[in-house]
């Protein structure tokens, strides 16, 4: 059992405030999209998440296996450790280190450490193409190949819950399509809690529960469903330009 829950959460660089007065939750196994332009918070919230950002109010608590964690005291390997993790954006590979380097990598958690072959092979059942280039340079790899390596580094701590963050970005239509299917993929397989920051309205909306829209680092829209968020004004004008 794995959740999120955001309180009220203000959080910036500096004296500029970015994030104000943030509060949402993403329940046990659900996937959950957190939509918006470029410069709305989207990864700032995500940073926050993950202990690289300090919020100046509010909490980000998780609650995995029974257990509660409040990230503001937590250092980020605390907070990987505890069963949190995040796909970045850009993906933030090691391109001269091969497929295989990059993917043990991800193996950071002490729990993950033990299971590590198994892991490895239930990435590459998920991933066959990671497989078949897992001695090749990760750097010479498409963006889409790159991005399910990210998204497999991820997978080889053994999370409970994930945070990806643009995964859609660079990649050719046809592979965003294939990446938003693997993760909903790997959710199914691995019985994940997933918070998806996402541009694309149309590919996020398909895999996810529910969502929210941030815009100047404030939840806009609360969409409780997907029907919700596909008929929302502010989502329309947004991304559709109608009035």
């Amino acid at each position: 059992m794995s959740s999120i829950s955001i309180r009220s959460l203000n959080a910036g660089y500096g004296t500029v405030q970015v994030l104000h007065d943030v509060s949402m939750h993403i329940d046990d196994s659900e996937i959950v999209t957190l939509l918006g332009t470029n410069g709305n918070g989207k990864s700032t919230l995500l940073g926050v998440m993950m202990g690289l950002v300090r919020p100046t109010e509010g909490q980000v608590v998780f609650e995995i296996d029974g257990r509660v964690h409040d990230a503001a005291a937590m250092s980020t390997e605390q907070i990987v450790e505890a069963g949190v993790c995040i796909v970045p954006e850009g993906r933030q590979l090691f391109p001269k280190m091969s497929v295989e380097q990059n993917l043990m990598l991800g193996a950071y958690r002490s729990s993950a450490r033990s299971m590590v072959s198994r892991t490895l092979q239930e990435c590459f059942e998920l991933f066959p193409i990671l497989k078949e280039r897992r001695s090749q340079a990760a750097g010479s790899m498409s963006g889409g190949e790159q991005q399910m390596l990210a998204i497999g580094r991820a997978m080889m701590a053994r999370p409970k819950i994930l945070l990806i963050d643009e995964p859609s970005v660079g990649l050719a239509p046809i592979m965003v399509k294939r990446t938003i299917d693997k993760i909903q993929e790997l959710k199914e397989h691995a019985k994940l809690t997933v918070l998806m920051a996402e541009q694309n309205l149309a590919q996020a909306i398909r895999i996810a529960d529910r969502g929210y829209v941030i815009v100047s680092g404030k939840i806009e829209v609360n969409g409780e469903n997907r029907a919700e968020l596909e008929n929302n004004a502010l989502i329309q004008k947004l991304y559709l330009g109608t009035s």
